[in-house]
């Protein structure tokens, strides 16, 4: 990883609703990767678990620096984000990085170090894309294919953005300062959909505040994740048209 400033940390923000089978993985897999060193926290949202979720989460204390936020009833991704990238910003200083990613180990750990040397070569946001040349997907449900699709082509063209290939990750990798500009914009609330549409939304918001967005590359392997995945096609669907009709107010 690229540092000239060993001050440096990484905040982790990852939702989580029911992952008890998936966060054990995830959990060892961010353990030994080359960069764990560069963790400052690791921030569980256990947004309504009805499983062992948290009681999880917070068994890897002994090895990694956990922070569980857990409340219910459920509120979906973007309520769950909401929490963490304020819980985040409320100790990341300017030189850190804040990461947002999903805990059911689809989100490929080995690329983080290139995202976040796009950081440190000026982008304030830096996303892993599926649809960028060297991304794509492999053991991928159809209709999940197909949700990610819509997404991506109603925002690029009904948004007018035409300078990001992927809006529907949720791994990514942002500058403190870039979040911060839009929580004040937004009274403390980043956006408004609480489902999956929620980080496209935030994507675009960042968008129009000027954000430089990166993408890296990254191939999305389904077979890695364990549990079942909780979205759901018609509503996150109309999640990406609200968004549109939101961004062109």
């Amino acid at each position: 990883m690229k540092n000239s400033n060993k001050e440096k940390k990484l905040f982790i923000v990852a939702p989580a609703y029911n992952e008890e089978l998936d966060l054990p993985i995830w959990m060892n897999s961010l353990k030994t990767t080359s960069w764990h060193k560069w963790i400052k926290l690791i921030i569980v949202v256990d947004d309504g678990s009805r499983d062992q979720t948290a009681k999880v989460a917070r068994s890897f204390n002994k090895f990694l620096p956990v922070k569980v936020i857990s409340y219910k009833p459920n509120g979906g991704p973007g309520f769950a984000f909401r929490r963490g990238l304020r819980a985040a910003l409320e100790q990341a200083g300017t030189t850190d990085c804040i990461v947002t990613m999903e805990l059911d180990n689809t989100s490929d750990l080995e690329i983080l170090p290139k995202m976040i040397a796009d950081i440190d070569f000026g982008s304030d946001v830096c996303v892993a894309s599926y649809y960028t040349t060297g991304g794509g997907f492999a053991d991928v449900p159809w209709w999940r294919m197909l949700i990610s699709e819509v997404g991506n082509m109603v925002i690029r063209w009904g948004c007018g953005i035409e300078q990001v290939k992927t809006f529907s990750s949720f791994y990514r990798v942002y500058k403190p300062e870039v979040l911060k500009k839009l929580y004040r914009e937004t009274n403390g609330k980043f956006f408004i959909e609480n489902g999956f549409a929620c980080m496209v939304e935030l994507l675009a918001r960042l968008i129009r505040q000027g954000a430089k967005v990166s993408e890296v590359p990254m191939i999305l392997v389904g077979s890695k994740r364990k549990g079942n995945s909780k979205m759901r096609i018609l509503p996150t669907i109309l999640g990406y048209f609200r968004v549109v009709l939101q961004y062109r107010q």
